[in-house]
């Protein structure tokens, strides 16, 4: 029977969109493929169940952060956090490959008394460029303090070098660690909830766009798509999500055919993506492959997003490219009226079964572990 510790700085559940579903369904796909986990967890907030977790895990390890006594570390700080010293107690006594869930869990990849292990890294973004786009819109103090944990994580990302494989949730960072590492790199798409493809009937009234809103990157989004875009269209547009600032909740109230909504469950969510029109995405940031645009993809109709923000992360063909300003009013306006058929979706669905199938995924990663890789079927 084969084993695997799982280390992760995220608790993967309830899995929701982003990081922790993408872990959550990593777990699932391999447990149903009878890997044996061992899960361990370093997260401040243990209020969640583990009871949903234990069906997948042969035993899930919970951990408080290391305490992180001085800002002026060389190592940063939620890596640092990480370097619990049960956690390596729970490695060491447990023969098993490891796999590091993103660079912010690996303190451990480097431990002299691990060195004959096999060690896996599944990288999710680059790091540096995550914790620099947190620096937007901060105050001096949180700015000063994310730029400087960007930093930390450029000079950190070379303990890479101490992994045995390298895996990239997108073409474009698998590149990226390709030429920077000699460590062996595999691509290998995100885990994910869909479980089957949804064509909605008809069209939509509106467009939807859906971020977290107190970032700055999702706050330009929504300013964009408000003075640049939708000001001079006719098309009703819902901006979703928390965190809404001032400037924005000005601007919104500002035009008659723009709404906000907050305070929306997981359902709520998904309910508008399904009786949306056009899903909108002007930027999707430095995190690689996101959940919430598979769930796009999967279930809603048209999508509109920038070519650069998606370039590079293997989704060609499966949306609409707008650049300009002028761009994106033309597009919408031509889609508004369309209904997505029936062979759209049939074409959208191939491509997308194609990479995001959690079973071959699956069995891929298992490979991988045993070093052992599956050739795709014709």
């Amino acid at each position: 029977m084969k084993h695997l510790h799982i280390v992760t700085t995220i608790y993967p559940y309830p899995p929701r969109f982003g990081t922790a579903a993408e872990i959550f369904h990593t777990i699932k796909s391999l447990s149903e493929l009878g890997i044996k986990i061992f899960l361990h967890c370093i997260e401040s907030k243990n209020h969640e169940p583990v009871t949903e977790l234990e069906q997948y895990c042969e035993k899930v390890f919970r951990y408080h952060p290391k305490r992180i006594w001085t800002s002026e570390n060389s190592i940063p700080d939620i890596v640092y956090s990480a370097g619990v010293s049960a956690l390596l107690k729970n490695l060491i006594s447990i023969e098993a490959p490891i796999l590091f869930e993103g660079l912010e869990a690996c303190f451990f990849l480097s431990e002299p008394t691990l060195k004959g292990r096999y060690k896996l890294v599944r990288v999710d973004k680059i790091s540096s460029k995550y914790y620099l786009e947190k620096s937007r819109g901060k105050s001096k103090l949180s700015k000063w303090y994310y730029e400087k944990e960007a930093t930390k994580f450029r000079e950190f990302e070379s303990v890479l070098n101490h992994a045995n494989m390298i895996l990239s949730i997108s073409p474009k960072d698998y590149t990226s660690f390709c030429k920077r590492y000699n460590t062996k790199s595999y691509y290998l798409p995100a885990f994910h909830s869909e479980k089957k493809y949804r064509v909605p009937e008809g069209t939509g009234k509106f467009c939807l766009f859906h971020a977290r809103l107190d970032r700055q990157l999702n706050h330009d989004s929504a300013m964009f798509l408000i003075k640049n875009v939708f000001s001079e269209l006719p098309f009703k547009l819902l901006i979703a999500g928390e965190g809404a600032k001032p400037e924005l909740r000005n601007a919104i109230s500002e035009n008659a055919n723009i709404r906000l909504k907050e305070h929306l469950s997981d359902d709520d969510v998904m309910n508008l993506v399904k009786k949306s029109q056009i899903n909108l995405m002007p930027a999707i940031g430095t995190t690689g492959m996101k959940q919430f645009l598979l769930h796009l993809l999967f279930n809603g109709r048209h999508l509109i997003a920038s070519e650069k923000e998606l370039e590079g992360l293997g989704f060609d063909d499966l949306y609409i490219s707008a650049k300009t300003p002028l761009d994106w009013k033309a597009k919408i306006t031509e889609l508004m009226s369309i209904p997505i058929g029936e062979d759209d979706f049939q074409s959208r669905y191939e491509k997308l079964n194609l990479n995001y199938n959690n079973r071959f995924n699956g069995n891929i990663l298992s490979g991988l572990i045993l070093d052992k890789v599956p050739e795709k079927e014709e």
